[in-house]
């Protein structure tokens, strides 16, 4: 049977977890932001590598929470996994739009604050939704395996 200290160190294991997947979205959004600044300017060569960056780090924030926390979620939550599945799917054909527009160059600023829109409000959802749901609902070893990459990924996104 847990301890109370036992109990205590779980949960604060999972509050890691979720603080970890707020902060990327953070960072995220952090990119989004300079991503419109650069097509407002025009500037193409830092459009270019901010994009690659921007569209790495946002596809790899929605197949981790895909592959280890919607499953998690799935089966107390179906109804709000399928939703965010769609989300996700919308947000996938969103960025494929956008490259296109860039390799054309013809990427507008607009485009950039619609995607910066929609994924503000999915970030709000899954963080008072799901992430709510999987901060008493996440396994151990999920929760250890989503932090070790949170963290490594935040590394990537904030750079140097």
């Amino acid at each position: 049977m847990p301890t109370l200290e036992t109990a205590h160190h779980e949960r604060t294991r999972t509050t890691e977890v979720l603080d970890a997947l707020r902060a990327q979205h953070r960072a995220i959004d952090a990119q989004l932001d300079e991503m419109c600044n650069l097509v407002r300017g025009d500037d193409r060569d830092a459009m270019r590598d901010t994009w690659a960056k921007l569209e790495d780090a946002l596809l790899a924030h929605l197949n981790l929470e895909e592959m280890h926390l919607l499953p998690d979620v799935a089966h107390r939550h179906p109804e709000h996994v399928r939703a965010v599945r769609a989300e996700h799917d919308k947000v996938r054909a969103t960025l494929g739009e956008i490259g296109l527009a860039l390799d054309l160059h013809v990427a507008r600023a607009e485009q950039f604050e619609r995607l910066a829109v929609d994924l503000r409000a999915h970030s709000a959802a899954e963080e008072t939704g799901m992430y709510s749901w999987a901060e008493v609902e996440l396994p151990k070893t999920t929760r250890e395996l989503v932090l070790r990459k949170l963290r490594e990924r935040l590394a990537t996104i904030a750079g140097p």
